[in-house]
């Protein structure tokens, strides 16, 4: 069995249920089997629980630091660069980079992140990330109005 597929709680139930039985007359082999796992990880357990107790077959805090942007900071950002234009932000270009979000993120929640975090959390949301009107879509492109202007301001802007 991969106890890696479990989360912190259920391999907390699994860990002591293993000591309680052993404790209770079963042996550590035959409990290891019934689990399936190996006889050493067993071991471990009981070593642990001979020095720290139940206690110190608890779940472990995941370590890291925390974010710096919240949940509700991400969904406003986000928020934020789906509804405005860069220029609406007093930003030079109308395409969203990571620079200009990374400039947003320090103007409106006072954090500083690098380049690379934008990138990584921008990453992350994606799904939750529509097109936004910064490229044309195939929609865009066959009507016959904005097929002109669009003709049009690639003339203009190709350098």
């Amino acid at each position: 069995m991969d106890l890696r597929s479990f989360s912190h709680q259920a391999l907390e139930q699994i860990r002591m249920s293993a000591v309680t039985r052993i404790d209770a007359g079963e042996s550590p082999e035959a409990v290891a089997q019934g689990i399936g796992i190996s006889w050493r990880q067993i071991y471990r357990w009981l070593l642990a629980y001979h020095y720290g107790g139940l206690d110190a077959l608890k779940a472990k805090p995941i370590a890291g630091a925390p974010p710096k942007l919240g949940p509700k900071q991400v969904a406003k950002l986000l928020r934020m660069i789906q509804s405005k234009s860069p220029l609406q932000c007093q930003f030079e270009f109308a395409v969203w980079t990571l620079s200009m979000i990374r400039e947003l993120i320090r103007r409106e929640f006072a954090v500083s992140l690098s380049e690379v975090s934008v990138g990584r959390l921008m990453k992350r949301k994606r799904p939750l990330i529509t097109p936004s009107p910064q490229r044309f879509t195939p929609a865009v492109l066959s009507r016959p109005v904005a097929s002109y202007a669009v003709a049009g301001w690639r003339c203009r802007c190709s350098w």
